[in-house]
């Protein structure tokens, strides 16, 4: 049988069944267009945080 699957950054694909329950196992892969978005902004979410983190220890090594 034929089913889709989502990737944050990647176009759905069809795939077979077996294809999407290995795609989903690796965990980049998602079921649903909503879970994938929801993945997606996580990460950009954390990237931005380390981001802040990062750059306020530089300001702070600087000012020494």
């Amino acid at each position: 049988m034929l089913t889709c699957v989502y990737h944050p950054i990647d176009a759905m694909r069809v795939v077979e069944e077996e294809e999407s329950e290995r795609l989903l196992a690796s965990g980049g892969w998602f079921d649903s267009p909503v879970k994938a978005k929801e993945y997606r902004l996580k990460v950009e979410e954390e990237i931005k945080q380390e981001q802040k983190t990062d750059d306020a220890k530089l300001v702070r090594h600087k000012a020494k």
